[in-house]
C-alpha cells in the first residue's frame, strides 16, 4: 500500500515536471500554441461552415503554401536561428562556440520569448507587406509592356 502511494505520487510529480518542461521551453510552447490554434479553427469550420476536418486541414494547408505565409514562417524562422547562432557566439566566443558544439544550444529563455515575439510581429508585418508587393506588380503581360512604353 505504502509502495502504490509512493508510485503514485512519483508519477504524479513527473507529469507536473513534463507539463513544466513543455510550457517553460520557448519552441514546444510555440509548438503547442500553433497545434492547439489549429485544432480550434479546424473544430470552428467544421461545426460552423459545414466542412469536414479533410477540408479545413486541406484549406489551411493551402493558406499556408501561399507567397505571404512562406515569406513570414521563413522569415521567423531564420531569424530565432540567427538569435540564437549570435547569441552563443556572444556568450561562448567565436572559435569555441563552434569547435566544442555550443553554437545551437539554447541561450537565456526569457531572451528567447522576447525575441520570438518581437520576431513573430515582424514576420507577420513583412508578410503583409509581400502581400501588397504582388498584389501592386501587373497580372498580366500587356500591362507590363504599357509600362515599359
Amino acid at each position: 500500500m505504502a509502495d502504490e502511494a509512493i508510485t503514485t505520487a512519483a508519477v504524479k510529480s513527473d507529469i507536473k515536471s513534463d507539463i513544466k518542461g513543455v510550457l517553460t521551453n520557448p519552441i514546444t510552447f510555440i509548438l503547442l500554441l500553433l497545434v492547439v490554434f489549429l485544432t480550434a479553427h479546424t473544430i470552428y469550420q467544421v461545426k460552423r461552415k459545414g466542412k469536414t476536418a479533410g477540408q479545413a486541414l486541406k484549406d489551411d494547408a493551402k493558406l499556408l503554401a501561399t507567397p505571404t505565409a512562406i515569406i513570414a514562417i521563413l522569415g521567423f524562422v531564420t531569424g530565432l536561428a540567427e538569435f540564437i547562432i549570435t547569441d552563443n557566439v556572444n556568450t561562448h566566443g567565436f572559435p569555441d562556440s563552434i569547435t566544442k558544439g555550443k553554437i545551437f544550444t539554447m541561450p537565456d529563455k526569457k531572451k528567447l520569448m522576447h525575441t520570438s515575439a518581437t520576431l513573430a510581429v515582424a514576420s507577420v508585418l513583412t508578410g503583409f507587406l509581400t502581400e501588397l508587393a504582388l498584389k501592386a506588380l501587373p497580372k498580366e503581360v500587356g500591362e507590363t509592356a504599357k509600362y515599359m512604353g
